[in-house]
């Protein structure tokens, strides 16, 4: 029940490491129905296929069965970029 986002995110990424921060510092503000799922973006090639994933810090929010609703980039601005696009 309620969203669930999956973050790739990429140990060597500056971007995730901001979006990240972000997330932690300001987790409070994330509403309460929203799980995010965090994925290594350099190992996690199935979901990278199924989600046509070419980037890190991509942000995908799925539905129940695991179909893409929405897909963003955050450019290292996790929590603004997750509020906007959340559906």
């Amino acid at each position: 029940n309620g969203r669930a986002v999956i973050f790739f995110h990429a140990g060597w990424c500056p971007a995730c490491a901001a979006a990240e921060k972000d997330l932690k510092e300001n987790f409070s503000q994330v509403p309460e129905n929203v799980t995010i799922l965090k994925t290594d973006y350099d190992t996690s090639s199935q979901l990278k296929a199924k989600y046509g994933i070419t980037m890190q810090d991509t942000w995908v929010q799925v539905d129940g069965q695991g179909q893409e609703i929405t897909k963003w980039n955050s450019g290292g601005e996790g929590l603004k970029t997750l509020l906007a696009n959340l559906k």
